[in-house]
């Protein structure tokens, strides 16, 4: 049976030299400052969802307090102190030795510091055009869940509404 992980790793075993590197890199890549960069996006765009609902202020209110308490639980979860062990070991695994000295070498120039910069900015905008998409997607991906549920369905038979919203699509209202 072929694997398709082994080529994904660029040798066995890990060396420890290999780890130093891969958390050198990481240490370059500014990892743990560009997560809590886009924490704070994810909050921001949050925030901007609920303010533009026609809501009450007590249930804008509630949503305010569930969010927080969700956003607070995944920054926990996915804190750098929790993932770094294992960002260190796929990086370790998958590039070699020399690579991840190239890429040191190349995060170390000024280009290299300038890509850094601007990573938060490329993902707050590479976030804000994939939303766009993905609005824009949505009544093809309602109407393509619809003709699947009307098929298993007997003649006559429509599916609901509220069935054809992919979960993955943020709707207004009071959801």
């Amino acid at each position: 049976m072929v694997s398709l992980v082994e080529p994904l790793r660029a040798q066995d075993p890990v060396s420890p030299q290999r780890t130093a590197k891969a958390e050198e890199l990481m240490g370059l890549l500014n990892i743990d400052k560009n997560m809590q960069g886009a924490f704070a996006q994810v909050e921001k765009m949050q925030e901007q969802m609920i303010d533009t609902k026609d809501l009450p202020p007590e249930a804008k209110e509630k949503q305010a307090k569930i969010r927080k308490s969700i956003l607070d639980a995944t920054k926990s979860i996915f804190s750098w102190e929790t993932l770094k062990p294992a960002f260190i070991q796929i990086y370790a695994e998958t590039f070699t030795e020399e690579e991840l000295q190239g890429m040191i070498d190349f995060f170390k120039t000024p280009m290299g510091q300038k890509w850094i910069e601007k990573q938060p900015q490329l993902q707050a905008a590479t976030m804000q055009k994939m939303q766009g998409i993905m609005l824009e997607a949505q009544p093809k991906l309602q109407e393509i869940i619809k003709k699947e549920m009307d098929a298993d369905k007997p003649a006559g038979a429509a599916a609901s509404p509220d069935a054809v919203t992919p979960p993955f699509v943020h709707q207004g209202g009071s959801n």
